[in-house]
């Protein structure tokens, strides 16, 4: 990654940091105060026009900003990114190529965490329907989008996970700081940061109170456990894992469910056995 878009995610993570006492925004000279860095150095970075940033630096800045532990991973990664080979055309094809050979419940995101590709296994299970995807207008940047398909009041996923709302709600804001890291400082973040503080009220209370929450909760890692009464598919326990399979400026996330008790095993099977890719007309596909 280059370090002038480095740069800016800091600006923008530095900007996300409140001071209600101020009542404004970090400052640069707040964030030097808080990390011990000198004012110069955070200018510097931010700029993009320090070379080389110590190890030490990245820490302190990573503890200033208040990450957690998978989100400093993501970090320090983004600080040494390259941009030799990012957008190769044939890399990402063949990686989406061979995630479809998966037999499991699969889901595709970007890292604005808008559905690629999902097959009907994943969508079975997760509750969205092409009646509530064709109510949200196409030129919409969240129509897609996985934080509105959870937190939207009308959203027909919430009727699947309704037991584990508030769980859920969190864990997804969690997930989309994460996700939103390496494209905080673009536009489309801004247009969907935009639509989800209109249209999810309770996005809006999450991700303004998030880093007073994780104070004392360390994620570390991008799993969540769900045990549902499936509202056509009865008790199902399973696993989410999220990875990032294409780690590169244009990239590939994969979303699995795993199934923990053999009932649930039983269904996913069936569902992956008569499962296809493409079922969500219309989703964001790389070009």
């Amino acid at each position: 990654m280059q370090k002038e878009k480095f740069g800016k995610i800091c600006a923008s993570l530095r900007q996300d940091r409140f001071d209600p006492l101020k009542g404004r925004a970090w400052t640069q000279e707040d964030l030097a105060q808080i990390s011990g860095l000198h004012p110069r150095i955070i200018g510097q970075i931010e700029r993009g026009e320090k070379v080389k940033i110590d190890a030490d630096v990245l820490r302190n800045l990573a503890q200033a900003f208040g990450l957690t532990t998978v989100e400093k991973q993501r970090f320090y990664t983004l600080a040494h990114v390259v941009d030799d080979a990012l957008n190769d055309p044939d890399s990402i094809k063949n990686t989406i190529t061979n995630a479809q050979k998966i037999k499991q419940p699969l889901l595709l995101h970007d890292g604005f965490y808008r559905i690629i590709k999902v097959n009907s296994a994943f969508l079975s299970i997760y509750g969205l329907t092409t009646e509530y995807l064709e109510s949200i207008p196409d030129d919409d940047p969240t129509k897609y989008q996985i934080v509105r398909h959870i937190h939207d009041p009308n959203s027909p996923v919430r009727k699947v996970y309704k037991k584990q709302l508030s769980t859920l709600e969190l864990n997804n804001v969690i997930y989309w700081r994460y996700f939103s890291m390496a494209h905080r400082h673009t536009a489309l973040f801004n247009e969907i940061q935009s639509v989800l503080f209109q249209k999810c009220p309770n996005f809006v209370y999450l991700w303004n109170s998030l880093n007073h929450k994780l104070l004392n909760m360390d994620v570390t890692n991008l799993t969540g456990k769900h045990d549902i009464k499936h509202p056509h598919l009865g008790n199902l326990n399973y696993l989410g894992v999220t990875t990032n399979i294409q780690p590169r400026e244009q990239e590939l996330f994969m979303a699995t469910l795993l199934p923990t008790d053999s009932q649930t095993l039983s269904v996913f099977g069936d569902l992956v056995r008569c499962s296809q890719f493409n079922v969500v007309p219309g989703a964001i596909l790389f070009e």
